[in-house]
Parts: structure tokens; sequence; C-alpha cells
């Protein structure tokens, strides 16, 4: 394993930091003291820049470096990830298995480091000069300082010439998937000490466990941020309608999703529920929602400009359309798909053996929107009709995924408190937001989806 070494250049010129130290040389151009400090940036004390002008990481090949791994960082996210427990038990560990005070996984960008997780250190950001972690980001590899005091690269740190005071350092680097240095998994004491070669290889291992959660954690926040994206990104405004609607996956991604068009006085809907959860279940959500949109551009493309929407049909389309996908990934598809005439009130509708939607009067009265009619991805040759209700005013229709029931938990009734909810709060944005903190109390197993409308008393 590679230790940090001092400067051998001796040639008053500053070279790039991988010159120095085990790990071999690597070549790169020089500039002279002046230039080097001139073009640091960021606010850094005196020290600081001196020291960023010292270790040359103003190089040709270094910038180039820094440029890529500021755009690495931007791509892991790095202002959104949180404190999250699966890198705090990594940091736990490492106390325990170095013996050490402090442990710590860190982000570098081109200007400063934060802190993700800290055992024995609270989390918190700092300039990258100004810490151990840019000098383990520019040797690109493994960094032990046994006593930092005794090292003139490090000496005058604020944390080693001040509080805490630390002596030893070991920084091993995390790297993404294209080899650039994005992190370190970090360890400091306040004696002097060193790591042996077994302890050198368990720093490489935990920071190899801290790289993967890592990019997990990006792969898996990118993933929400599009499926999120894909859901209408407008609020419907529909005259004489209220609507809302919300999608809550279990997990970072979900199955569940809700779609929505408003053209030529005509809402239209649908709310559907794909097997399973997670990063699977979103892959063919994503794939559904495409069908379904092409499968709408269709019926009209084959239809006179006056031909009535028919969902029954759309769902035909789409279960052909999709019917080899579905049967090669084992999956199932529950769809409630409608529209709404604004003038009249009709809703006209088809169910994809999803069942979950309510028509809640305002009488009183309750009416199930079901059908027989099987899901999506069981046989291609599956026609769905149309069924017609009327939407009258004062009246709200919510459309729910199966993860709700969870909510309410296996006490058989789930239906009907349901229906009473959405009689107690019939403005779709009380219900959605209700059922949203409800979600977050119940902690449910499954993805929660949600769509309601309301006709305005009035109108």
């Amino acid at each position: 394993m590679t230790t940090s070494g001092a400067d051998d250049s001796g040639s008053g010129k500053f070279a790039h930091p991988g010159v120095s130290g085990a790990g071999g040389s690597l070549a790169s151009s020089t500039l002279d003291p002046a230039g080097a400090e001139a073009m640091v940036p960021g606010p850094l004390s005196a020290w600081g820049r001196g020291r960023v002008a010292s270790i040359g990481v103003r190089s040709v090949g270094t910038y180039q470096r820094d440029q890529l791994r500021e755009q690495a960082v931007g791509q892991i996210l790095v202002s959104s990830v949180p404190q999250e427990e699966r890198f705090d038990r990594l940091t736990r560990l490492a106390l325990n298995v170095f013996d050490v005070p402090i442990s710590a996984i860190t982000l570098l960008d081109t200007e400063r480091a934060r802190t993700v997780s800290g055992a024995g250190k609270p989390a918190g950001e700092a300039p990258s000069a100004e810490t151990f972690y840019g000098t383990t980001a520019a040797l690109e590899h493994m960094v032990i300082v046994e006593d930092a005091r005794g090292d003139e690269r490090f000496a005058g740190l604020p944390t080693v010439a001040g509080e805490p005071g630390i002596r030893f350092y070991a920084g091993c680097p995390i790297t993404d998937a294209n080899g650039i240095v994005v992190g370190t998994f970090c360890l400091f004491a306040f004696e002097p000490r060193t790591l042996d070669e077994r302890e050198q290889d368990l720093l490489t291992e935990l920071a190899s466990w801290a790289r993967q959660e890592l990019m997990g954690s990006a792969d898996t926040r990118r993933a929400r941020e599009v499926q999120q994206k894909l859901l209408p990104s407008h609020r419907a405004g529909f005259a004489g309608y209220d609507i809302a609607a919300i999608c809550l996956p279990s997990l970072t991604v979900g199955g569940d999703f809700y779609d929505y068009t408003l053209a030529d006085g005509m809402f239209r809907f649908c709310v559907a529920d794909v097997m399973g959860k997670g990063i699977g279940a979103a892959i063919i959500t994503a794939t559904v929602r495409a069908a379904m949109r092409a499968a709408s551009e269709r019926f009209f493309l084959d239809r006179l400009p006056d031909a009535a929407y028919s969902p029954g049909e759309v769902l035909t389309i789409t279960n052909r359309a999709m019917q080899h996908d579905l049967e090669d990934t084992g999956s199932l598809v529950t769809v409630f798909a409608a529209s709404i005439d604004g003038a009249s009130g009709t809703v006209r509708y088809a169910d994809a053996g999803h069942g979950l939607t309510v028509l809640a009067r305002n009488d009183g009265s309750v009416q199930w929107l079901e059908s027989l009619d099987p899901p999506l991805g069981i046989d291609a040759g599956t026609v769905w009709g149309d069924q017609e209700t009327e939407l009258r005013r004062g009246d709200t229709l919510l459309s729910f995924s199966d993860g709700l029931l969870d909510v309410y938990g296996d006490s058989g009734v789930e239906r009907d408190e349901i229906a009473r909810l959405v009689q107690d709060q019939p403005e779709p944005r009380d219900l959605t937001e209700y059922l949203r903190q409800l979600t977050r109390w119940g902690a449910p197993g499954d993805d929660v989806t949600a769509l309601a409308v309301r006709r305005r008393a009035g109108t």
C-alpha cells in the first residue's frame, strides 16, 4: 500500500501532486509560485491559498481532473445527499475496527469538502484546500499521515494547529464508475500512529463499500427524480371542477402512477398500479405510461374527429402493445381509466382489475366503480368495454392504489373507512393532503397513489 511523501521535485516549481509519494509519477505542466497562487479559487485563508499553490492544483492536468470531479460529484447530487444510516453504520464500524476517535465519509468538489457521515465528528463543510481530503483526492491513492504536526504539508491545517488537534490521518479515495475521485473514507486520531498492511486492506474494503452505497444512492435518487418528472407537471385547471393527486412510492421509486390530459372540455385520466415495487416496477411503470399515451393518440387517429373517447379501447390497445413485455417480466398492471365531460359531468370509464374507485355523492350515498375485467398482461386478446356514470354537482370521485388499503391495516372494513373519508374530506386538495399525512404515519409496505376530482356544487 502507498503512503504520502514529501515533495521531492527540488525545483522550486509546482508540479502535479502525483509526482510525490510512493505511488510513482504523473506527467504534468508546472507553474511559477505567483501564477499558481493567483489562480486559486474560492474564499480561503492566506495559509490555505498558499497551500493550494504549493501542491500545484492549478496545473493543467489537475485542472482537467478537477472539472471531471466537479461534474461527477454533481451527478451524485452531493447537495442533496442526506445523513443516512447506511453511511453512518460504516463510519461507526470504522471506529471499532481501527480504534480511532473519528471516522468520516466525505464528498469533494473543486472547492469544498462535505462530510456526509461522521462518527465522532459533526457533519459540515470546509474549503477542500484546508482539509486532508484534498490531498487524498489529488494523489488518487491512500494517504497515511502518521504525525500531522511533523508534516509541513499539514501542520498548518486549522484542525491540526488548533482544535481538535489532529495528529494522525488515513484516507482512502472513493471513486465513481469512471475512476474519478469524488470523496474519501477517512480515519483521524489525536495521537501519532500508523496502519499496518492488514488495516490498510480493511480501510480499502470500507471505502469500496461506501462507494457502492454512494453510487446506489445517486442512482436511486436520480430514478426518483425522473419518475416524479414523468407525472403531470401542471395543475389541472378544469372549469367547474377541482382536481388533486399524489404519488408516494414506498421505496425510492415505485410501481404506481397517475396521468391526465385536458382537451376539448374533457378531462381524461388514469390511475395504474404495476405489480411489485422498487426499480423493476418503476421501469414497467414508465413503459405502461408511454404505451397508454400512444394508445390514446392512436385512438383519435383511427377515429372520426367527433368520436367519443373510449377508455376501454385505450386499455385494449395498450394491453395488445405491452403483452409480450408484461409476459416476459411476469408483470400485471391494474388500471382505472376514465374521461369526464365537463359540461354534463358524464364519466365514461374502464377498469382493468383495479376496483379501487369510489364516488361519494353529495346526497350522502356512495358508489364504487368496479368491473370484473382482468388486469393488463393476462391475455393479449382481452377487450375492455366502457361503463358510464355521472359526477353530479357536489360529488367527489377518488381513484387510488391498493397501498392505501395497507395504511388502514387488515381490518376488513378498509373500503368503508376510505369511503367515509371521502365524504368527510370532499375537497380534493384537502383529501390528498390528508392521505399524504396518513401515509407518512402509517408507513405502508406498498406505493400509495390517489387522484381526486370534485364537481363544484354551484356549477
